[in-house]
Parts: structure tokens; sequence; C-alpha cells
């Protein structure tokens, strides 16, 4: 009886290993795989002999972190793939064009070696839709125009000499005169007498007439400078970059039986074994309680008689 106890204990006890060892699988089991944030554009395999090659190309904006790149081994079609090289290519493009900047400065005179020490000889300039460049003064470019008159006006005059006259009348003189063009009016007259010479010869008069009169003039108040200042500029068209994860991949070792069965986890052991040894476990305690009812019967039958 105290074996038959006993095997009973046994079953029970091993049927215990396996359920439990089940629960530690179903606890241990690997995570979900991780999606990755970012996926390739392109991918590029090689083979040579037995040896694999796979190139991921991702492209990212300038600045975002290569981080979120793939980069963990893997297996594919029979082939362990590792991490050779992450490769980085920047894609920034650029673009230029001809331009000309015209500007426009205040001056006081007109004379072009003062205008020029004013101008700067160059200019860097950023437009509004990003080119950017240094400019140079085009000095065949700049005009000069005044930026507005002031007219004044000023007092003229001319001075005349009338000799020999026979009287000291305003009369005898012309009542204008022309000077430089302009047309004068007599203002003042001073006389002189000269002698005769003799009894018989009447004195005559020489007369100094001033003619006076006004001019205009009109004068530039400033003067407004323009000039060009020509060159190339450029802008930046993309700032991708472009990196490819290369993989180095070899063939996977094919793994006996044995191998496997070592090389599983103990959660799997106990399920790939543990349920047979719970059949065996279960025949044996059916076994035993059959037996010890019958012999409980045989017993009984031996002393009714």
């Amino acid at each position: 009886m105290k074996r038959l106890l006993t095997l009973l204990a046994s079953a029970l006890i091993l049927s215990s290993v396996v359920f439990a060892a089940e629960g530690a699988a179903s606890e241990t089991s690997p995570p979900p795989e991780t999606v990755p944030d970012i996926y390739p554009v392109e991918v590029v395999e090689t083979q040579a002999g037995d040896y694999r090659r796979i190139e991921k190309v991702y492209l990212l904006e300038s600045g975002t972190d290569p981080a979120a790149i793939p980069t963990l081994d893997f297996q594919r079609e029979g082939y362990g793939y590792a991490l050779l090289d992450l490769l980085r290519e920047d894609q920034t493009e650029t673009e230029t064009r001809e331009h000309t900047e015209t500007v426009t400065i205040d001056s006081e005179t007109k004379d072009m070696s003062a205008i020029l020490e004013k101008l700067e000889a160059s200019m860097e300039l950023t437009t509004d839709d990003g080119f950017t460049g240094t400019l140079d003064l085009d000095p065949k470019s700049i005009t000069v125009e005044a930026a507005g008159y002031q007219s004044s006006t000023r007092i003229v005059s001319a001075t005349r000499t009338y000799p020999g006259l026979s009287d000291a009348d305003t009369a005898l003189l012309p009542k204008s005169t022309v000077e430089n063009g302009r047309t004068l009016e007599l203002a003042d007259v001073s006389w002189q007498t000269v002698p005769g010479g003799n009894d018989t010869l009447p004195p005559t008069y020489t007369a100094t007439a001033v003619y006076s009169g006004t001019a205009s003039s009109r004068s530039a108040t400033g003067y407004t400078v323009t000039a060009s200042y020509t060159g190339e500029l450029m802008c930046t068209v993309s700032g991708a970059v472009r990196y490819t994860a290369v993989f180095a991949g070899a063939p996977l070792e094919p793994l006996e039986e044995a191998a496997q069965d070592i090389s599983e986890t103990p959660a799997q052991l106990a399920v790939h074994y543990g349920l047979p040894a719970l059949a065996v476990a279960s025949a044996l305690v059916l076994a035993g309680l059959g037996l010890h009812h019958l012999i409980k019967w045989r017993n009984g039958r031996r002393y009714a008689a």
C-alpha cells in the first residue's frame, strides 16, 4: 500500500511540474516585434556565392536624427543579416541665377568722384525667395539727376561812356543797353566837362551812364544717384539626407533534431515531454486505484468465508 501511495504522489508531482512549465512558457513569451517609425524608399539585394548583401535606402529631412533607422540583426529566407555599414550622403541641391539690384542715394553734388566715395563697391543680398550672394557695383550704370530746383534773382549792371556830347542832357543818352543778352535800363549818369581849347570853341561833355536790371537763375537743391549692382545668387533647393543601411547576410546552419531539443527553452521542453509524462502518470493513478479496490474486495471475501 505504501508503494501505491508513493506512485500516486509521484504522478501528481509530475503533473504539477508540467502545468507550471506551461505557465512559465506563457509568461516568458517574447513581446511582439515593434514596427519601425520610418521605412526605406529602396531596397537592393545582391548575392555573391553563399553570401548576400541587402542595402536599405532612407531619405530623411535635414536635421532628422538617423537613430530611428532600424539597424538590428534579422533573418530572412534562411539567411541571418547583421549591420555592416550605415552610409550618409548629403542630397542638397543648389540653384543659381544672375541678379541685378538697383539702389538710390542722395548727394549734395554731381561730382562723380565724390559720388563713388559714397557708393559701396559690393553688397550682400538675400531675396524674398531665398537666393543669396554678393553683387558688385557696375560703374557704367550710375546716373545723376537733380532732386529739385530753386530760383534766385540778382541785380546786374553795365557801364557805358559817351564822350563829345554838346550838352549834359540825359536826352542825348540811350535809355537802355544789352549786356550778355539781357536788356538793362539807364539807372544813373555822371558828367564830365571837357574844355574847348580856346574862346571860340565851346566845351563838350562826357557822360558815364550806368545801366542796371535783374537776372533770374535756377539751381539744383540736391541730386539723386541711381546705381546697379550685378552678380550671381544661389539658393538651396533640397535639404534631404540619404542614408544607406548595409547588411551582410550568411546562410543559417541546419540544426539536427537533437540540437533543436537542446536549444529549446525549459517551457518548450515541458510541453514536448511533459504531456506524455502526464498521460503515463494518469494511467498509473487509475491502475493504482483499480488495484487498491481489487485487493480490498478480495480481503473482504476472504474474511466472509
